[in-house]
């Protein structure tokens, strides 16, 4: 088998742990809908995706290969992402799978099953239909798409996009993410953040126990109002009305116990890795902006999504931290489409000069 199209049907909203509830399969042997419910053992399936000899096709793959990777700890081979390539042949990224099979193809989807109830047995008919057309396509639309980068010459590029879906970095989540992504950390002083960080640490470690989602332990807009009242010690937390009686009743002693321990030398640590405030250099910020800018149009002017050349979460980490290197622009594709002058300028932006003359704006390096 040289190939096989895939996609998943999952429940992830009121979880922690994702619930893999469908795997769709086309194939040049037929067409394959495998039951996650009924079929505990999947390990044959989890071999075509190790295979290297086997192409597998997807559109935004991603979360679907991490549901493997969570569980069997597995990274694919040989992948051909369409969502991945449309952005290099003139698409947006990321772009709808119904846009792109309509443009491509002259194909139009039935919608009406997005949002349905996966793991409900037995399945509909239509239901199961839905499901399948998300894969009897991908072959067509592989063959339209891979023509098109050589054509443009940008098979190569592409190819190197799809090789991140080969590597573990990709799926890995560092368990204190949320904390250092939290907006709130940076404009807190350090006893609110300590008391903070125990609080999101506990809810996801509560949410991991009882396979809730976060927002089910606690909800994220009474975290604010819970470390303004623990700012007195606690003894404003009863008086809080915007603070659900039920969740001080429950939790309130905790979080009292939670706000008066000592802090350890790791947490010390974990604080001192919070990035500053983002406005703590704006004209920093706004020279980033433009070169951003001039990233934009000149992947306007060679069909190539902005959005895959120059993340946008790269421009977010060196506002938060000036020294921040981004791996994927230190080799590969971007090295070559965007140019080793401009990386340069990107890594040393703190230190670039924008001077607007008459009839022309120059970027100069300072000293």
């Amino acid at each position: 088998m040289p190939w096989m199209g895939f996609d998943t049907e999952f429940i992830g909203e009121r979880r922690y742990h994702t619930l893999l509830c469908l795997i769709q399969v086309s194939s040049p042997e037929g067409l394959f809908l495998i039951d996650p419910l009924a079929v505990k053992d999947l390990s044959p399936f989890e071999s075509l995706l190790a295979s290297p000899d086997i192409m597998k096709i997807t559109h935004s793959g991603e979360n679907d290969y991490r549901l493997f990777f969570r569980k069997s700890g597995l990274t694919p081979r040989n992948v051909f992402d369409t969502q991945v390539a449309a952005g290099f042949v003139g698409y947006a990224y990321p772009v709808g799978f119904d846009k792109l099979l309509r443009t491509e193809l002259g194909v139009h989807l039935n919608k009406s099953y997005s949002v349905t109830d996966w793991q409900a047995r037995p399945m509909q008919e239509q239901q199961l239909r839905y499901a399948l057309d998300d894969v009897i396509y991908l072959r067509d639309l592989w063959a339209k798409l891979d023509e098109k980068l050589r054509k443009a010459g940008r098979l190569a590029w592409a190819q190197q996009e799809f090789k991140v879906y080969e590597s573990a970095e990709m799926y890995e989540v560092d368990p204190n993410k949320e904390i250092l992504n939290s907006n709130l950390m940076r404009r807190y002083g350090q006893k609110d953040r300590l008391f903070l960080m125990r609080l999101l640490r506990w809810r996801d470690k509560e949410a991991r126990r009882k396979n809730y989602s976060r927002e089910m332990v606690l909800s994220k807009k009474n975290i604010p109002d819970l470390v303004k009242a623990m700012r007195s010690g606690g003894d404003a937390l009863a008086q809080n009305r915007r603070l659900p009686q039920s969740v001080l009743k429950k939790y309130g002693r905790m979080f009292r116990e939670m706000a008066s321990r000592p802090i350890t030398e790791e947490e010390k640590q974990l604080l001192s890795e919070i990035p500053r405030s983002t406005s703590a250099h704006p004209r920093y910020e706004l020279v980033l902006e433009l070169l951003y800018l001039l990233v934009q149009f000149k992947c306007q002017a060679a069909g190539i999504s902005p959005a895959l050349a120059m993340p946008r979460h790269i421009i977010r980490a060196l506002k938060e931290d000036i020294t921040y290197k981004a791996p994927i622009l230190s080799t590969g594709w971007r090295r070559d489409f965007l140019g080793g002058d401009f990386l340069d300028w990107l890594a040393r932006a703190d230190s670039l000069e924008i001077r607007f003359l008459q009839d022309k704006i120059e970027i100069l390096k300072k000293g």
